[in-house]
């Protein structure tokens, strides 16, 4: 298709869109003008203008419009010819040109009137926006400055506070820090700009916790945060802040801002601190005291009580909260004197210690030792008492005690100091007859009749001083506990007989008449006890009765009732003062009894007795009346068992003649050469050989060495191996040797030791020859 058919239809479209393009603009400005305002006058003729102009292009751009249409064929060529006359063209041109000068007048006399008198409006009202933006800004630099001297004086007074003090804005940037901040962390403005520099300094690994908690107070609604928070210092030290944090408004920029002012508690809470640990110590203390401790007030009203106070008192501490201290006195006039004298606001002594009655919870009364103060506060107000009660009870009751304990040691020492000098004098005089007699008979031409009264006088001494040290020993080993009880079948009729026959002699000699009243029959006598304690109670009190009567008589008796056998020795001799009757069983008493009664004697005979029967199970007493004699009384428990058909019988063997078939070896041990003398002096009429040992080593050499030995005298106390071992190992290879102990300790109990380990026979030191002769011809 060639240009001439586009333009034809082209232009002709063109036409058709500006027609109607103005149409629309021409209403556009139609419905404008309809909506403005009266009074802006200016605009609503701007819109008319512009409404006329549009309307004018509307009209010339239809004319034209139908005219190409028409000129193109579209539409009846008729219209083309009729609008190309130049009188047709004339219309639209004139309209065209009244139209331009309606506008020109109305832009003219209108528009410029209006805009001319709008102008001086605009002026006047510039003029006047200007006077008021003048005075507005005077204002407002007036409260710049204002401002700007307020904020200066909040930064000094904020720099002045006595508490570390921040302001802080929600970007996180730190606005202001104190000098109260900087001097106790040591962190200036420079090292903490920003808040997470603050917390990651202060808070080390909870920093970022306390950083989002900080970030929410940024909220203006919320309320201030506080709380206690450990701070580190720039110098690695801990401080505890007490942190209070609140919304502060916003910053000139819009910024919102947080103001925190922190408090140092650390010396408040290390104070604290102290103060809880001093008041647990305090009760710590105060309950593990065991006596009563009572703090009241003025009135003497309970405040505070311990534990104690229910040991002392039986009252749990709670009871007595409120109550007055009168409660706990036994006596209502020393309640109401201590409190004169004591807890009085006019008493002098602020403290005192005094001992009263107390009576506790069942009311029952003890004595109480009390310790009372008054106490002061800071100011030395009186504000209460203190006392300090303790239960001496058990002290008085110890007191009194060791007040007895005391005399009673008092006069142990004197019956002691008494007994050495008694003792030493009781020693040296058989020693001296020993001595003394042992010297006359190196007298040259002695008669055999004086040679044989000083070898007597020898004799008894020796009997004399060996009793004494008998005594010594046996009083030892009694109060050491080594004395044991050996039960053996014993008819006590027999052995009553035994020293009824033993002792008549020497009491005949004295001219006193000897009885014995046998209370029981053969069969009842037969019980089991330790037949030598028994022997030695009844030889002791025998001996007692003959030293201390001189004329009249001496009775021996006993009688069974109820489970016991009850012996007694009656005399008419010296008696004992009633004073005198319970001490004379006590150690050493023969030491206190005056010259005119004292006999010879070490003073344990007795002891030894009472010891004797209470080990055996009896009890000894005695009743006494000065001047008219003694009955000591002894009781032993009735023991049976099956009797056995061989009753052991008590016999006095006389000396007797030994007369031996064989002359024997014979093997002494003994490490005391003057023993060992005397054994080989007195053996030699039935020796045929004597061999000698100092020790147990050497009589078990000796045993191996010589197996046909006959006889071994063993002495049991020696060095290197004692007598025991040398007897045990000496039956290991040789069980058919006849060994005969030999001892010096002679105590109940030996006997029955060395037949135990394998001795046949047992003699005690010093050795009477006659005896040792004896038990050899049973033996050989």
């Amino acid at each position: 298709m060639d240009l001439s058919s586009f333009f034809k239809y082209a232009t002709p479209v063109i036409y058709w869109l500006l027609i109607i393009t103005w149409a629309l603009i021409f209403g556009f400005y139609m419905l404008k003008v309809k909506s403005v305002k009266t009074k802006d006058s200016l605009l609503r003729l701007l819109l008319i203008i512009l409404a006329i102009d549009a309307f004018r292009s509307f009209f010339e751009s239809t004319y034209f419009g139908l005219w190409y249409t028409s000129f193109s064929g579209l539409l009846p060529r008729s219209i083309f010819n009729f609008l190309n006359q130049p009188e047709i063209v004339f219309v639209p041109k004139m309209f065209n040109l009244i139209t331009t000068y309606i506008i020109v007048t109305i832009l003219i006399r209108k528009w410029l009137v209006a805009e001319i008198s709008q102008k001086k409006e605009l002026n006047d009202l510039v003029d006047l926006q200007n006077s008021r933006l003048i005075h507005k800004n005077k204002k407002l630099l007036e409260a710049k400055e204002q401002a700007e001297e307020n904020e200066e004086k909040l930064s000094r007074a904020i720099m002045a506070l006595p508490f570390p003090t921040m302001i802080h804005a929600n970007d996180g940037e730190v606005l202001i820090i104190n000098e109260n901040w900087e001097k106790l962390t040591g962190y200036s403005h420079k090292d903490i700009p920003t808040i997470s520099d603050w917390t990651k300094k202060a808070f080390g690994n909870e920093s970022e916790q306390r950083e989002i908690s900080i970030y929410k107070l940024y909220d203006l609604d919320k309320k201030a945060e506080e709380g206690e928070f450990e701070v580190l210092t720039s110098k690695g030290t801990k401080l505890v802040w007490d942190f209070n944090s609140a919304p502060f408004g916003t910053f000139s920029d819009g910024r919102k801002l947080v103001i925190t002012v922190a408090k140092d508690v650390t010396d408040y809470k290390r104070a604290s601190l102290e103060v809880h640990n001093q008041k647990k110590l305090f009760e710590t203390m105060f309950n593990t005291i065991t006596d009563g401790v009572v703090i009241t007030n003025t009135k003497r009203e309970i405040i505070l009580a311990n534990k104690g106070m229910e040991t002392t008192f039986g009252f749990k501490p709670k009871e007595l909260m409120g109550k007055s201290t009168k409660l706990l006195y036994a006596d209502s006039l020393k309640y109401a004197d201590t409190g004169t004298a004591l807890f009085d606001k006019n008493a002098k002594s602020s403290d005192n210690l005094y001992v009263t009655l107390y009576k506790d919870k069942n009311n029952d009364v003890f004595p109480g030792e009390t310790f009372g103060t008054k106490l002061f506060d800071s100011n030395n107000k009186w504000i209460g008492n203190l006392g300090i009660i303790r239960n001496i009870s058990e002290r008085q009751n110890l007191i009194s005690d060791l007040k007895l304990a005391k005399e009673h040691a008092e006069e142990s020492d004197r019956l002691k100091s008494a007994f050495l000098a008694n003792m030493s004098h009781e020693i040296r005089t058989p020693m001296n007859g020993i001595l003394g007699f042992a010297q006359l008979l190196k007298t040259q031409d002695l008669s055999g009749e004086n040679q044989q009264k000083y070898i007597d006088v020898i004799e008894k001494s020796g009997e004399r001083m060996l009793n004494i040290i008998n005594d010594i020993v046996s009083i030892s080993k009694i109060e050491s506990g080594l004395i044991g009880v050996h039960l053996e079948e014993t008819n006590f009729n027999e052995q009553v007989e035994f020293i009824y026959n033993f002792f008549k002699p020497e009491i005949e000699s004295k001219n006193l008449q000897f009885l014995l009243k046998n209370g029981i029959s053969f069969n009842e006598a037969i019980i089991y006890t330790d037949r030598e304690k028994v022997f030695a109670i009844l030889t002791n009190l025998m001996k007692n009765a003959i030293k201390y009567t001189e004329k009249g008589f001496i009775e021996l008796g006993y009688f069974k009732k109820d489970n016991f056998l009850q012996f007694y020795i009656k005399d008419s001799g010296i008696g004992i003062p009633k004073d005198r009757q319970k001490a004379i069983f006590e150690r050493f008493i023969q030491a206190d009894i005056s010259n005119k009664n004292a006999k010879q004697g070490a003073g344990l005979g007795l002891s030894i007795t009472k010891a004797y029967v209470e080990i055996l199970g009896g009890d000894l007493w005695v009743t006494s009346e000065k001047g008219k004699g003694s009955t000591f009384y002894f009781t032993l428990p009735y023991q049976t068992e099956i009797i056995s058909d061989k009753i052991k019988k008590i016999e006095v063997l006389a000396p007797a003649e030994i007369s031996l078939t064989k002359k024997l070896k014979i093997l002494i041990v003994d490490d005391d050469e003057t023993s060992e003398m005397i054994l080989s002096i007195s053996l030699e009429e039935f020796a045929k050989e004597i061999i000698v040992a100092r020790n147990g080593v050497e009589a078990v050499q000796a045993c191996r060495k010589h197996p046909n030995i006959d006889l071994i005298l063993m002495d049991i106390q020696m060095p290197e191996m004692n007598g025991f071992e040398a007897t045990k190992e000496i039956r290991k290879f040789n069980p058919k040797v006849n060994i005969i102990a030999q001892t010096a300790y002679a105590l109940i109990g030996d006997k029955e030791k060395v037949i135990e380990v394998g001795c046949n026979s047992y003699i005690k030191k010093p050795i009477d020859v006659s005896i040792l002769k004896e038990k050899i011809s049973e033996l050989i």
